[in-house]
C-alpha cells in the first residue's frame, strides 16, 4: 500500500498560523493518497488535528520542538499511527510565523504495544484476565465508591480427571470452553479473570 511504500521516509509539510499547508512533500501525499494541489492551501487539521494545540500555546521559542503522536483513518477503513515532530519558527517578537512536522509511520510498532499489553493482562489460554490484573482491579477498586462489588469464584468441575484420563490437551479445551460460556453470561464492563486454576468474577 501507499503507506508502506512510504515507512522508509519522511513525510513532511509545512503550515502557516492558521493551519492552511504551504508545502507538501512526496511522501506525505503518498501517505494520506493525496496529490499537492488536493493539500496545498487547505487546512492540515483532517491530517495532522494536533497542529492545533502546537499552533495555540503548546509550542513557544524556547520550546519550539513538540513530539506528538498521532493516528489516521484511511479510506479503507484502517487506522494507521504516525509519529510526527512540530518545528516552530518564531519571529522577533515571538510570534509564530509558520510550523513544519515530519513525520513517520509506526502503525506496527503500536500493534507491538497493544499485543504486549493485551498479553500482560490476560491469561495465555483462556483469554481471560489473569491473576495480576485481577488483583490491581480488586485495589482500584477499594479504593473507590464504586460499592457494593460482587466476587464470584468458581471450580471447572472433572478438570483433573479429564486431565488424567483424556489428556491435558482435552482439559484446555474444557478451560477455553469455560471462559467462552463466562464471558458470554456477563457484561463488558464486568471482569472474569482466571486466577491460578479458578476462574473468578466480580462486577460492579
Amino acid at each position: 500500500t501507499a503507506q508502506h511504500k512510504y515507512l522508509a521516509r519522511q513525510a513532511i509539510c509545512r503550515m502557516l498560523p492558521d493551519g492552511l499547508l504551504t508545502y507538501v512533500n512526496e511522501a506525505f501525499c503518498q501517505y494520506f493518497e493525496k496529490t499537492i494541489s488536493d493539500l496545498v492551501g487547505q487546512s492540515v487539521l483532517p491530517y495532522l488535528p494536533q497542529a492545533n494545540e502546537q499552533m495555540n500555546g503548546k509550542m513557544s521559542p524556547e520550546n519550539p520542538v513538540v513530539r506528538v503522536e498521532s493516528s489516521y483513518k484511511t479510506a479503507d477503513g484502517n487506522v494507521r499511527w504516525q509519529q510526527w515532530s512540530f518545528h516552530g519558527l518564531f519571529d522577533k517578537e515571538g510570534i509564530i510565523e509558520e510550523l513544519q512536522a515530519a513525520g513517520h509511520d509506526i502503525t506496527e510498532r503500536k500493534a507491538l504495544e497493544e499485543n504486549l499489553r493485551f498479553i500482560g493482562m490476560h491469561d495465555n489460554l483462556t483469554g481471560l484476565y489473569n491473576r495480576a490484573y485481577f488483583k490491581a482491579e480488586m485495589e482500584r477498586l477499594s479504593n473507590s465508591r464504586n460499592h457494593p462489588v460482587s466476587i464470584i469464584l468458581g471450580d471447572v468441575d472433572g478438570l483433573k480427571i479429564t486431565n488424567d484420563t483424556l489428556g491435558h490437551a482435552a482439559g484446555d479445551r474444557l478451560l477455553k470452553q469455560t471462559a467462552s460460556v463466562l464471558k458470554s453470561a456477563f457484561r463488558p464492563e464486568d471482569v472474569v479473570a482466571r486466577v491460578e486454576r479458578r476462574a473468578v468474577v466480580e462486577h460492579e
